[in-house]
């Protein structure tokens, strides 16, 4: 697995809401390889959407998110309730590149 996963929000009826996630850049790509029994994680960064006026960003709640493994066509739909703009443009989504190992929120270095 190399890069970067897709994730996007997802409304009530899975209608998407906004724009997808961002890709941020703060640890490298690196290609993993997965074995049987292995984990492999992403940091997602999730904005308050309140920071956006709310005419650029038309908040709504969203009820799922749908995520694309790298390289993958094929999305897996994660049950997850968030404020979400519903408006394209307004960056409230954020993704790193794929991990190896168990994530722990705040310490995940790609190290």
């Amino acid at each position: 697995m190399y890069g970067f996963p897709g994730v996007s929000a997802l409304g009530p009826g899975g209608v998407p809401l906004g724009s997808p996630a961002a890709r941020n850049s703060y640890a490298p790509e690196k290609r993993i390889t997965l074995q049987p029994g292995d984990t492999a994680h992403v940091v997602l960064q999730i904005t308050d959407v309140a920071n956006f006026p709310r005419s650029d960003c038309r908040p709504k709640t969203a009820d799922a998110l749908q995520v694309y493994a790298p390289g993958d066509y094929s999305a897996k739909t994660v049950p997850f309730s968030l404020r979400a703009c519903s408006k394209t443009g307004p960056v409230f989504l954020e993704v790193s590149t794929s991990i190896a190992g168990t994530g722990i929120p705040g310490y995940s270095t790609g190290d």
